[in-house]
């Protein structure tokens, strides 16, 4: 199982890296998920980072719940059923925020949870 560690640069922009320790960006991520997941869809290298993907219909409830689970998994995040909405996976942008406030959280518990 690839472990992933997740760090702060001092843009506040959170990146992960990889067991090589290449970094990746977590929009990067998300992005490489959707080309594979979501082709079929319509999602293609030209969609922008802040484009919706509800509204071009690349993104639907059994996407929402596919792309939670990946982000379970990827990042070891827990969604909550009020976490769910459109809201949090209209965009790359969206998701991204969602995951970046997640694992700001869980941080933030882990820290807690050892002292």
């Amino acid at each position: 199982m690839l472990t992933l560690r997740v760090k702060a640069r001092q843009s506040h922009s959170l990146q992960v890296l990889g067991i090589d320790g290449g970094k990746m960006d977590i929009e990067k991520i998300i992005r490489e998920f959707l080309m594979e997941e979501f082709k079929e869809n319509g999602f293609h290298d030209g969609i922008r980072d802040d484009e919706s993907l509800i509204d071009a219909d690349i993104m639907d409830s059994l996407g929402i719940l596919t792309a939670i689970s990946f982000l379970e998994e990827k990042f070891g995040i827990i969604s909550g059923e009020d976490e769910t909405s459109p809201y949090n996976f209209d965009s790359i942008i969206a998701i991204s925020k969602f995951v970046k406030k997640k694992l700001g959280r869980k941080k933030v518990r882990d820290f807690l949870k050892q002292r």
